[in-house]
């Protein structure tokens, strides 16, 4: 197996319970090169199924509906209010939005937020992160 690259998929809660460096520790205990150690990150589904729900923003003075299959991020570049965005996938956090306030349950999908960060209740990143409940209020950076 000297030479084989061996890639091991883990999704990104048990890797920050593990903490990378016992990840890479155990790399480096097997023989492996650490260059051809490669992790990587996978969608996280949400806590909630997707429901409709309404997107506010008193600022741009928009109230919009956001649909099962739509992101907030989706509906602000149909919107043409022209957010950031990089990566579609909750991993690079270009599309943070501030959130003003929300009736429901918020559902970070993300994984750039930490933990902490998520529980702060300040920020979401658009291309994944819905709310499960009526309505979302946020402001653009």
């Amino acid at each position: 197996m000297a030479g084989d690259k061996v890639r091991r998929l883990i999704d990104v809660g048990r890797a920050r319970r593990v903490g990378s460096s016992s990840l890479s520790l155990s790399w480096d205990n097997s023989t492996r090169r650490r260059s051809d150690l490669r992790l990587e990150s996978f969608a996280n589904g949400g806590a909630y199924p997707n429901r409709p729900f309404r997107l506010k923003i008193p600022r741009l003075g928009l109230e919009v509906n956001i649909g099962t299959d739509e992101t907030v991020l989706d509906v602000l570049e149909a919107a043409g209010a022209d957010p950031l965005f990089n990566c579609r996938k909750g991993e690079c956090g270009l599309c943070a939005v501030d959130f003003l306030g929300y009736s429901g349950e918020l559902d970070h999908r993300d994984v750039f937020f930490s933990d902490e960060k998520k529980k702060e209740g300040v920020k979401l990143c658009a291309c994944v992160s819905r709310i499960s409940g009526e309505s979302l209020t946020i402001d653009l950076p």
